[in-house]
């Protein structure tokens, strides 16, 4: 391979993996074995860092009053590992909650400011899996619940 090849490929490579991810959070709902597009949208995270443990509560909305809120708690050790995640749906005063799988995480920065969290997040409820949420690195800051 000459010089230039090299560096092309290269460069498609870095652009590539640059453009790996979403670039607005989106949440999706599964249908059959596809996922498509949900009905909510994102509306804010809170949350904050404590340590290697950084805590998130992502909130997802629709105008009928629906909301979805995806809690997670992130340890930085030296890699970052989702370690406990719930979800809250409450849609026409039925409720559901369920358990999260992280399928990624990604963590920026946070020594001399908020940190940001990123990854993709699958919901699962008593029917399997509900919800997958991508998420770009977004920053986190405020406090959980809030």
């Amino acid at each position: 391979m000459t010089r230039t090849t090299t560096s092309l490929v290269s460069g498609v490579l870095i652009g590539w993996g640059l453009g790996c991810g979403p670039s607005e959070p989106a949440l999706q709902m599964k249908s059959g074995e596809e996922w498509v597009p949900g009905s909510l949208s994102y509306a804010r995270v809170v949350g904050g860092r404590d340590g290697a443990k950084t805590r998130a509560s992502y909130f997802f909305t629709r105008p009928d009053s629906a909301w979805l809120e995806l809690r997670i708690v992130v340890e930085v050790d030296p890699e970052p590992k989702m370690t406990w995640g719930r979800w809250y749906l409450d849609e026409g005063g039925t409720q559901i909650t369920g358990g999260v799988r992280a399928d990624d995480v990604r963590f920026l920065g946070g020594q001399g400011g908020d940190p940001s969290l990123g990854g993709t997040f699958i919901l699962r409820g008593d029917q399997g899996e509900q919800f997958r949420i991508l998420l770009p690195p977004i920053p986190v800051r405020g406090k959980p619940g809030n």
